[in-house]
Order: structure tokens, then sequence, then C-alpha cells
């Protein structure tokens, strides 16, 4: 690693830092716990829901109690089509739509465990993380750590340079 061509190398655990560090001594390794750490079992696994890659198994959307989210939900649910792939939407309160919901939209009403969580992940291969006051945020780092397909939304601040919406899909 070129110190001429990277400022830094910034990893998500401290282990990457350190095996980096160790074989490229003179580069600027910095640690940014900024996602969930890699899951390593403690106990053997029970069986799991295969992991999807199948678009027809369409997104998931973690929208919990955030007021941001929810204004996205709003926003977005009444343009979802039924040609779509299927929206799971799970929030801690229900939600109130004036127009028709499209029928492959499913609303999860209830505080999720972290067991509830991770089947959802694995049931669909994408994730939505649009919100009104956030763009690439911890929603969007953690659904990319999961090896989701992110749905995410542009703010201005996000977008300088073009850094984001040359990696990731984004709507306007």
């Amino acid at each position: 690693v070129s110190q001429s061509r990277y400022n830094a190398l910034i990893v998500r655990d401290k282990t990457s830092a350190h095996t980096l560090q160790a074989k490229f001594p003179a580069a600027n390794v910095r640690f940014i716990p900024w996602c969930l750490p890699p899951e390593r079992p403690t106990t053997p696994p029970k069986k799991q829901i295969p992991v999807s890659v199948n678009a027809k198994d369409g997104f998931v959307w973690f929208v919990g109690g955030s007021k941001n989210k929810r204004s996205a939900v709003e926003w977005l649910v009444p343009h979802w089509k039924a040609e779509y792939p299927p929206l799971t939407v799970c929030s801690i309160e229900p939600f109130k739509f004036s127009v028709p919901v499209a029928s492959n939209v499913t609303f999860v009403t209830k505080d999720l465990s972290k067991q509830d969580r991770k089947d959802l992940i694995r049931r669909h291969p994408g994730q939505v993380c649009l919100s009104a006051a956030e763009a690439f945020g911890y929603a969007a780092a953690e659904a990319v750590a999961a090896g989701s397909f992110p749905l995410m939304n542009r703010l201005d601040a996000y977008v300088d340079n073009n850094i984001l919406s040359a990696h990731f899909p984004v709507l306007d």
C-alpha cells in the first residue's frame, strides 16, 4: 500500500486494523466502529433460514420508532407498485395511509428481537434504508455489512464529488 495513493486505510474492526498495520507498517490504518462487528458464533448454530439472493424475495425495511424513517415510508409506500418486488416494512407503530397500498407491501408491527431481524435479513436480499434525515447512516452501513442490496436516498451532504452514488443505488 503506497502512502502516495491513500491517505488512510479505514476498517471496521480492530482485528483488521492490526492485520493491515502488521502487513503495511508505513500505512495510516484507522479503526472506526461504524457498524455491527462481524459475528462469531459462540454456540453451534440453530437451523437457519437460507440466505436469499432471489429478487422475488424483495426488500425489508427496519423503521423501528424513527420519525424520519416513518416519514420516508409515508412517502414511498403509496408509490410502491404491485409489479415491484415485495416490501416488508417493520415498525413498532402501525401506519395509516389515505390511499390504497399495493398488495405486495406487508407490515410487521412489533418490537423485533435480534433473531427476528436476522431472519428477516436472511429472507430478503434487499433492505430499504430511506430516511428523511439520513442517507448512508447506520441502517445503510448495517445493510451493507449484512450483504444486503441497499436502497438509499440522496442527501447533499453525502453526494459531494459523487462519492455515494458512484457505489450504491440512490433515489432522488
